[in-house]
Parts: structure tokens; sequence; C-alpha cells
């Protein structure tokens, strides 16, 4: 059997036995999603939507009957929702429904891919050299881009660029991380490039506090000796005041002294 005669051959298997497979459904963390059967039918007897990952198989989310998944809600025309998807909710979703008569008529298969939003966040900033990270839960197999004002980056102003860091020199404006996956591409906000005005901001205030409180600590020193001099000087000045008012007079010794064959005696 040739290429083209197994092609016809799976395409008529496919409308018999009413199985397909969507393309992935991109969804980021936290949104509801809804998926809808491609080929509705009206003669549905019963519907249920089952899911299945490398942990667990064929594991059933929602029926015509129940819903057994809190965030699931299936619709009466098929149509099931998923409230609030998770970043691990990654999972294929495989939608089987039967006629009155038992006969399988529905068999969809549906792809979530979720991805978490990246956050771009700056890690470094010195000398006008800035340094950002894409924060993000989405795994090793993803793939980061970068933009720098909404555009491709150019040689002038990367130096460097390695999957989740991005370096940037002399550079302005905003920057966004974006992350894809099979197809899918989730981007980040912009963060906007501002590395001079974070060194004004904090290590400009940081370095004048420094001299402020070295300077204040100097003239308390020197206020300090200042009064230290002038306590010590006043003292002193006290002292020789008391040794003068307590000498006695000159005249009053020598009236009160008799010579005496060349000895003075009192």
């Amino acid at each position: 059997m040739d290429r083209r005669a197994t092609i016809c051959f799976w395409a008529i298997f496919q409308l018999i036995s009413g199985e397909s497979s969507s393309k992935p459904h991109c969804i980021r963390s936290g949104e509801n999603v809804y998926l809808h059967l491609q080929h509705r039918k009206t003669n549905l007897s019963t519907l249920s939507w089952a899911y299945s990952n490398e942990n667990k198989s064929n594991s059933v989310v929602a029926n015509f009957n129940h819903n057994f998944k809190s965030s699931a809600e299936l619709f009466q025309n098929g149509t099931l929702k998923i409230t609030n998807i998770q970043t691990n909710w990654s999972v294929n979703i495989t939608a089987t429904g039967y006629n009155d008569r038992g006969v399988n008529i529905v068999k969809e298969i549906h792809h979530l891919l979720v991805l978490d939003t990246p956050v771009v966040e700056l890690v470094l900033c010195i000398n006008e050299a800035s340094a950002f990270y894409c924060a993000n839960k989405n795994g090793q197999d993803v793939t980061h881009r970068w933009t720098v004002n909404n555009s491709a980056l150019g040689e002038e102003t990367v130096f460097s660029n390695s999957n989740k860091h991005l370096f940037l020199k002399n550079t302005s404006g905003s920057v966004r991380c974006s992350v894809e996956k099979k197809g899918c591409v989730v981007q980040s906000e912009p963060q906007y490039i501002s590395c001079r005005k974070h060194s004004e901001k904090e290590v400009q205030p940081w370095c004048v506090s420094a001299l402020i409180s070295i300077s204040s600590v100097l003239l308390c020193l020197i206020m300090a000796g200042l009064l230290t001099c002038l306590l010590r000087t006043y003292r002193q000045h006290l002292q020789n005041m008391n040794s003068e008012e307590h000498r006695p007079p000159a005249g009053a010794i020598s009236d009160n002294l008799i010579y005496c064959n060349s000895e003075m005696l009192v």
C-alpha cells in the first residue's frame, strides 16, 4: 500500500469512527477555558470528558449526569468549561459520546497547554548595565525570547543573551520576555529600563547619608574637644585665684623675724 492510499484509508477511518484531534489550546494560568465539540451530534445520548497525562489516565472530568471536578461544568450542548486553569494542568482531554443504541459516534481529543505568564525582574543595575531575569514556572522545555522596545534585539545593545537571563548596556525603553512551547506563546508585561534612575534613587542617597553621618560624628568630636579645653582652662583659672587669696602679705613676714648672730629666729 503506497503513501497516498494510506492517507486515504486513515481519513476514511476518522470519518467513520468520528475520532478527531484538535490543535493545542493555548491557555494562561488562572484563565477559564471552554472546550467545544468539533462535530456536534444531535442524537447524543451520553457524553463524558476524561483527561489523561503521564501520571493519571482516563479520569472522568464530567458527563451529562455529574461533574466530577469542582472546576468543571458540562453544558447540554456538550461544551466543557474548566475554571481557574493551573500551570500543571497541561493534559489531553478526550470527549466520548454514544447514541441511544450504544454506538460510539463522538471521540475527540483536546490538548490543553497551560503556560505561566512570565514576569521580567531586574536583578542587576550598575554602570548603566542592566541584567534581567524571565521568571516563570513553565519548566525547562520552553523557549525564552526577549524583545527590547517591541523590536528584535540588536548586537549593538546586547552583549549576552542566554535563555532566562538578558544583559543590556546603555539601553533605554522597555524589555519584554516571552515563553514558547508547541506553538503557544505567552508574553510578559513590559519592564522599563531605568538603570540610571535606579542608581540615582538608591545608590546616591546611600552615599549622601553616609557622608552626613560621618560629618555629624566629626562635628561632635570637635565640639567635645573644645568643651574639654574650656573646662580645663576654667579650672586652672580658679586654682590660680584661690592660691593668690591665701598667700600672706610680704611685710608681715619681716616684722615677726629676729636676727641674732647671723641666724634668723622667730
